[in-house]
């Protein structure tokens, strides 16, 4: 049931509430495949990062990001790109990073 809802809420947020309800009631988490082999998405391994102020102009207001300090060294990876990428391999503060969602 905890899959169901944590499912009903993700999806709210892309399709009409109303559709879903039907939708999600119709599957069974039996019935979940795993479609992707190894390597199929790719990470990104060089990432750009947008000073703060252009960054605020491109992003929604409560867009989620991931933060990350290390050595005062701050980034922000926003959740969407995580959500296509799933890994980001970067330097943050001197050190080896992997950022994954």
């Amino acid at each position: 049931m905890k899959l169901l809802d944590n499912a009903r809420k993700r999806l709210s947020t892309f399709i009409n509430p109303m559709k879903i309800e039907n939708l999600l009631e119709e599957i069974d988490v039996k019935d979940i495949k795993t479609i992707f082999g190894k390597d199929a998405v790719n990470a990104i391994l060089e990432p750009k990062f947008a000073i703060y102020h252009d960054a605020e102009l491109e992003m929604l207001n409560k867009e989620m990001v991931l933060g990350l300090n290390i050595n005062s060294d701050m980034r922000a990876y926003p959740i969407n790109i995580l959500s296509v990428h799933q890994i980001i391999n970067d330097q943050v503060g001197g050190q080896p990073a992997a950022i994954t969602w």
